[in-house]
This record gives structure tokens, sequence and C-alpha cells, in this order.
């Protein structure tokens, strides 16, 4: 079979997609890829007027995504991003559209930015022939709507590359050294992981934060620092690999409003790292995950002081890290397209 893979944003198909194109072709399927910005994984077609967001340069987006889906004859077009995925559905394409759904764009739904998300989705579902989703709530979401055998869920995720993110044991010495990673945006509400440290050290913890990760917050966040006084306890690297700070740390600090499923958790799973986060979508999926409230940065850093052993670390992490495998999630996905095509829809 030909997979067409198709995102707003070349980026997106190398972060997440190498290891699975790499499983899916030794098994004998071809995949090209298209977006907005150019990607490693060949062959790649530019979509010009693609982009992250909607704009009117979209406006020719359709008949781009229509020439390329009839130059490269693919049996089926896998898409992922908000952008892409909106587009690729209002295409009316000649092969099936599945979407790779990496988080609907609302936590409860109670918002009005969540009832417009809610609104446009609900418009596009008649459009979407599958999807995959990689979170109950999601999963929930689209099985009301849609024939469930469409639906699929890979509970991981894209999975984790394990030999990128090998297990490292936690150097215990009676600090708790936190890691945060994320763009400094409003949905993952950085400051609060700021206060989560504050609290922290108002009760009496050793501890440290590492804020990996950069964004339009990063500036406001320094300020909240040094206006804190935690500029001894709190480094802020900028954009990094994430592998030399999970095995530093501890483990994991995540604040977001609401995920698709964070792939740093897994990979902090992977490194032998919990996570504490506030219960939100997609988030509370994650594996031993310790949960707080959304909002209550407080009462987050009081779990994680209830979960810290004396010597600084997490109370025992029990996971079979060969299930983060992203070979699995290659295999599940290829399953899926296999049946999804042979079906004829």
């Amino acid at each position: 079979m030909k997979v067409a893979l198709l995102a707003s944003l070349g980026s997106t198909i190398d972060t997440f997609f190498p290891e699975i194109v790499d499983e899916w072709r030794a098994k004998g399927v071809e995949v090209v890829t298209a977006s907005s910005t150019d990607s490693t994984v060949l062959p790649f077609t530019r979509i010009g007027s693609l982009s992250r967001g909607p704009t009117v340069r979209n406006f020719f987006a359709p008949q781009q995504i229509r020439n390329w889906v009839d130059t490269v004859q693919p049996d089926v077009v896998i898409t992922n991003t908000a952008t892409a995925s909106a587009v690729a559905r209002l295409s009316r394409l000649s092969v099936p559209v599945i979407y790779f759904c990496h988080g609907l764009h609302w936590n409860q739904g109670r918002s009005l930015s969540d009832q417009m998300w809610k609104l446009i989705e609900t418009s596009l579902v008649n459009r979407t022939a599958g999807a995959i989703t990689i979170n109950q709530d999601d999963e929930r979401w689209f099985s009301h709507r849609m024939r469930r055998d469409k639906v699929l869920r890979l509970h991981f995720g894209v999975g984790v590359p394990l030999e990128t993110y090998p297990h490292a044991p936690v150097t215990p010495d009676g600090k708790v050294r936190l890691l945060w990673v994320g763009e400094f945006i409003e949905r993952k509400q950085p400051s609060d992981a700021i206060s989560v440290l504050r609290r922290l050290k108002s009760l009496g913890v050793d501890c440290s934060l590492t804020m990996l990760g950069e964004g339009p917050l990063l500036a406001a966040v320094r300020d909240q620092v040094a206006n804190s006084k935690l500029s001894m306890d709190v480094m802020l690297p900028g954009r990094s690999d994430v592998r030399h700070y999970m095995h530093a740390s501890t483990a994991l600090l995540h604040t977001a409003k609401w995920e698709g499923l964070p792939r740093v958790m897994l990979e902090s799973l992977a490194c032998g790292r919990k996570t504490y986060a506030y219960d939100v979508k997609g988030v509370r999926d994650i594996p031993e995950v310790v949960l707080a409230p959304e909002g209550y940065p407080e009462l987050l850093a009081e779990a994680i002081r209830d979960d810290t052993m004396p010597n600084g670390t997490p109370t025992e992490l029990i996971f079979d890290r060969t299930l983060l495998d992203v070979r699995r999630t290659a295999s599940e996905m290829h399953d899926y397209i296999s049946s999804f095509i042979k079906s004829g829809v």
C-alpha cells in the first residue's frame, strides 16, 4: 500500500514520524510526505499555501493538495495537525483521509474558544474517513460520531524510540530536581511551574527547577523568577536536548491546561522519571502520573512533597518501558491502515 503523510509543518513530520515511517517501509509500505515547510522524510512535496494556523493563504491549499494526491496516487492520506487536517478534509480528495489527531483543541469544552473548536471539528466529521486518537477523551468524542471500527486509540501516542531515551537510575542526593519542558505559551502555563517551586520552598523542600523551551512568555517567566528571588534555583537554558536534563532530574513537572498525549511525559517515563501534572485531558492518560486539580499549583506542590522520599526521589516507579516502543505504535497503525484500505472505505 501507499500512504501519503500530510502535516502543516515539516518539523512535525520530522519530530514524530521518522521511526514510524522506517517501520512501515520495512513492511513494504510506500510513504510520501508533504507540508508547508521542508521535511527530511523523503520523498517530500512542499504545499506552499498551507500554514500552521488558519490564514487567507490557505485558500489555495485545497487545489495544491489535490494536485499532490493526483501526482503521488496514494491509497490513503494520513493528515496531522489542525490546519492541515481541516484543509485536507475540505479538499474533496479522491482517496480516504484519516485524521491522526494529536489532540482536539479543548479540555472540558466549556469556554467560547472550546465551543468554536467543537463546532469546526463537528462540521468536519462527515469528511473524515477514520480517526487515530491518543487519549481517552478524544477517542470517546470521535466514537460517538463515527463508526467505532474507524477510530483507533494509540495508548502510548506516537511511541518513544527507546534507544534514544535510555533508562537511567535517579541519583539521590536529598534534593528534588524538577524538569519542565515545553513552549512558553499560555496553554502550557509556565508561570505555574514557578509557583509550584515557590510553594515547595515554603514547605521546606530542597528543590530546583530547570525549564527547557522558548516562546512569548519566556521574558515574563524570567521576571517572575527574579521577583520571587528564585534565580539561584531556576535554570532557563532555552531550547536544548532534553535527554541530558531528563537524566539529571528526579522528576518531570507539567503544567499545561490540556494536551493530546504529551510525548515528553512518555520520554520521561522511558528514562525512569515520574511526572507530576494537572488532571486534564491527555495528561491523565499517562501511566504513573501523579495529578492535582488544574489551576492549583500549591496542590501540585503538595502532591510532589507527599510523593517524595527522604532522599529527594519520588516513590517507586513501576512500569514496563517496552510498552512505549515506537515499533509497537508503528505496527498498530500499519494494521489499522491495512484493514482500513481492505475494507474499501
